[in-house]
């Protein structure tokens, strides 16, 4: 799946849910922005209803994936 898809199913699904398979998918999608070097798409985020402080949430999430992914990816962590 691509990044705009896993957006798509991440927003389709419950992201105001803190169930293992909505944080799965949030992961799948952080996941794919760091490959492809982007930012979370915090448009997308506000206008599927999010309130700022889920999109705050969400962002420090996306921060710690891409901090665990560079260290999982780097031979000297």
């Amino acid at each position: 799946m691509n990044e705009k898809d896993l957006l798509k199913s991440f927003l389709n699904g419950f992201p105001n849910s803190d169930h293992p398979f909505d944080r799965r998918r949030f992961a799948k999608y952080a996941i794919s922005c760091i490959e492809n070097n982007h930012e979370l798409d915090v448009k997308a985020l506000r206008d599927s209803g999010l309130t700022d402080e889920r999109i705050e949430e969400y962002s420090i999430a996306f921060s710690w994936i891409r901090d665990a992914y560079d260290c999982l990816l780097s031979k000297n962590p």
